[in-house]
């Protein structure tokens, strides 16, 4: 009988850690997007330790990761150059994880969902104007889950998706005045 309160005494101190956790080290800085009208995607870079790639692999990804985020932006969001009411993002890629799309293709054709799975992690930086300091960051984070097709069968389909959906849900929140 005194195993029953030991092991309710020890269940609360397990829950008790996974209720507490720290805070992140440095919050995220948003942007008050309420006075912009559109964006300009000054650059997708991804960072050297963010995943094992050729400078070939890493330039075209790059290029690839710009145009998909470029284009995920409604037209009337869109700008080429920087200037009133236009709002710069520059996009460093820290986390890259690939998925195998022949893994996937293989558990997709035998179990009906794809096992790898793929993400990315990136962080955001805001100017305002040409060669004005930061006003704003954020740090995003997406792994797929199995029962996302969309991506599972391309290497990095997953973080090329998930890209292009903040992309789209980022410019929503800008002024349409």
């Amino acid at each position: 009988m005194r195993l029953l309160p030991t092991s309710a005494l020890a269940a609360c101190i397990v829950l008790a850690g996974c209720a507490t956790t720290p805070p992140p080290a440095t919050a995220p800085t948003y942007v008050d997007t309420s006075r912009y009208r559109a964006i300009v995607v000054e650059s997708v870079h991804i960072a050297p330790t963010a995943a094992s790639l050729t400078d070939v692999e890493r330039t075209a990804l790059e290029d690839k990761l710009r145009w998909e985020l470029v284009n995920a932006l409604p037209v009337a969001a869109r700008a080429v150059d920087p200037g009133p009411g236009v709002l710069r993002v520059a996009i460093t890629v820290t986390q890259l994880d690939a998925s195998s799309p022949t893994m996937n293709a293989v558990t997709t054709a035998l179990l009906l969902v794809p096992l790898d799975r793929g993400g990315i992690a990136f962080d955001a930086e805001f100017f305002d104007s040409a060669g004005g300091p930061a006003i704003g960051s954020t740090t995003v984070r997406f792994t797929s889950t199995p029962v996302e097709l969309k991506g599972s069968f391309s290497r990095y389909g997953h973080a090329v998706g998930a890209l292009r959906d903040w992309g789209a849900e980022f410019a929503s929140s800008l002024s349409r005045s």
